[in-house]
């Protein structure tokens, strides 16, 4: 069965959860309004009095470092408001550990004067811290409202009442006073029951219109069931008819398959009979030619014996060629030892040859030598030029990467006096900012000397006047210190300005030029390959000599 509207409601709420009283725990700073570091612990407090001076910061560490850790709304307005207003304060953090009924939290915050910041909230479980933050902080922002159950402006009104505003509840507009209340006795989930019930409406209408849908479908198809049984048969009898012809076309099919098998059969006995044919006729053909061959020889064998007288001739001029060959064997003898000499004899003048063709090379190769070894001689003294250019290339050169060398490090310095200036002035203008709003609160509670209709000022021993007189006094040493300080730290803004200026005419007098470096250094390159060349003038002339 589904579950009651107000259950399904609070399924999802961290109040289902995080139910229980609000107890303080410990809050702990650092450079926080005019606290450098300082720690508090609630621990065994059920109900305690903080007494001090005015301005000793005992709303800045129960009061406004809570809201601020929870919500960081600064009452300066800006969100770096309650970073320590001193030159070594970089960043602030705020650490507010809190339980509610049986779950301990604790919520981080940091930020810089810079505006970078960070939120994180850890839940103790098991003896261990473990984390509950999201990536982004506003989400973060948004589980922190969720654990406790109330924004800032219920948070001011019930929980955390703040200094002089005791009827915040009371003077808020009637919104206001409906969301406080909303936030205190949770009637939210009215409207998380309203919404769900409204999604659940919304759910059973969208089903009640399938299922009517649905209902229509079958009425339409109800009503044509007549005509699908008549249309069912007529396919009944279609389909008995078809198989009918099925049956005719196996039986066919049957047949022919029978008589293709029989001419396959008929087929492969023909190749068969092919085949023979055409090995007898092979047979055949080798048994003529040999019947050929043999008739040629019998006719050749008759032809020799036709020619007998033609052949005892021939057999005597065979003798006579016989003893001439030998005679000319003799003489082939004896000229080849005559050409063997002659050979000899023409090796010799090809090696011969081979020599003077070497010692003419030889005599080329040392004219062209000599006629180069001239002609570089002749440029000596367009490559001695060049190296002698060279060097007072070089010498610029070097004079100009020294320049450079001092340019970078001024530089450098200029820079880093530049930050410093920088980081210099940022203080200056947060300090000041911080002094005026110390003088308009101390104006301010000074005029209430004037506003305030007493007889007797110098004798009033109410509170509030106490605090006007207070505030008078501090005014009449407060504004020559800040004058002071104001001056004294336009000074020291004035000289390092001026320090950066003599930087900067200085960098300007070292007479440093990049592109004028470039261009001697392209110079160097194109002198180089001559000035090599006149180095190796002096080889050759040893080579001449």
């Amino acid at each position: 069965p589904p579950r009651p509207i107000i259950a399904e409601a609070t399924a999802g709420s961290r109040a289902s959860r995080y139910s229980g009283a609000f107890i303080p725990i410990s809050i702990e700073v650092r450079n926080y309004r005019n606290y450098a570091d300082e720690h508090f612990d609630f621990k065994d407090i059920s109900f305690c009095t903080i007494n001090g001076k005015n301005g000793a910061g005992k709303s800045s560490l129960f009061m406004d470092a809570i809201l601020d850790c929870l919500f960081e709304e600064p009452r300066e307005g800006d969100l770096t408001g309650w970073i320590r207003a001193d030159e070594s304060a970089r960043s602030g953090s705020i650490i507010f550990t809190f339980s509610i009924g049986d779950h301990t939290f604790r919520v981080t915050r940091t930020r810089t004067k810079s505006g970078k910041a960070t939120l994180n909230i850890s839940e103790f479980v098991n003896g261990d811290w473990q984390d509950r933050s999201s990536e982004k902080i506003k989400d973060t922002q948004a589980a922190i409202i969720d654990i406790l159950g109330m924004d800032s402006l219920t948070f001011r009104s019930c929980a955390l009442i703040m200094q002089d505003q005791y009827g915040l509840f009371m003077e808020a507009s009637k919104e206001d006073r409906m969301t406080i209340l909303g936030n205190i006795l949770s009637l939210g989930i009215y409207d998380s029951m309203g919404q769900i019930a409204h999604e659940n409406t919304t759910e059973a209408n969208r089903q009640i219109s399938q299922r009517e849908a649905i209902v229509s479908n079958l009425s339409k198809e109800i009503s044509t069931a007549d005509s699908v049984k008549s249309e069912f048969d007529a396919a009944r009898r279609a389909a008995e008819a078809a198989k009918i012809d099925l049956d005719s076309a196996v039986l066919r099919k049957e047949n022919i398959s029978l008589k293709l098998s029989k001419r396959r059969e008929a087929w492969d006995k023909a190749e068969k009979l092919t085949s023979d044919i055409h090995t007898a006729e092979e047979k055949n053909g080798e048994l003529a030619r040999q019947l050929c061959e043999q008739r040629g020889i019998i006719r050749s064998a008759d032809s020799t014996l036709q020619d007998e007288a033609v052949i005892h001739a021939n057999a005597a001029q065979s003798v006579d060629y016989t003893r001439r060959e030998k005679d000319l064997l003799q003489q082939r003898s004896a000229a080849a030892a005559r050409l063997e000499a002659l050979n000899a004899t023409s090796g010799q003048i090809d090696s011969l040859k081979g020599a003077i063709d070497q010692a003419e090379k030889n005599r080329s190769s040392a004219e062209q030598r000599i006629a180069a070894t001239g002609q570089k001689i002749a440029e000596a003294q367009r490559y001695a030029e060049a190296a002698e250019k060279l060097k007072t290339v070089l010498s610029g050169i070097s004079g100009m990467e020294s320049k450079e060398r001092a340019y970078r490090d001024l530089s450098t310095t200029i820079s880093d006096a530049q930050a410093s200036f920088s980081d210099a002035e940022a203080t200056y203008r947060v300090e000041a900012a911080e002094r005026k709003r110390n003088v308009e609160t101390y104006q301010a509670k000074a005029r209430m000397l004037q506003d305030s209709q007493c007889v007797n000022v110098e004798k009033a021993a109410c509170r509030f006047l106490a605090d006007a007189k207070a505030a008078q006094r501090k005014l009449e040493t407060y504004i020559p210190e800040c004058t002071a300080w104001k001056k004294g730290q336009l000074q020291h803004l004035d000289k390092l300005k001026s320090a950066i200026a003599v930087d900067k005419a200085k960098l300007q007098g070292i007479g440093y030029d990049a592109a004028s470096l470039m261009a001697l250094r392209s110079q160097a390159d194109s002198l180089r390959p001559q000035a090599a060349e006149y180095s190796k003038i002096g080889l050759y002339n040893e080579m001449l000599t």
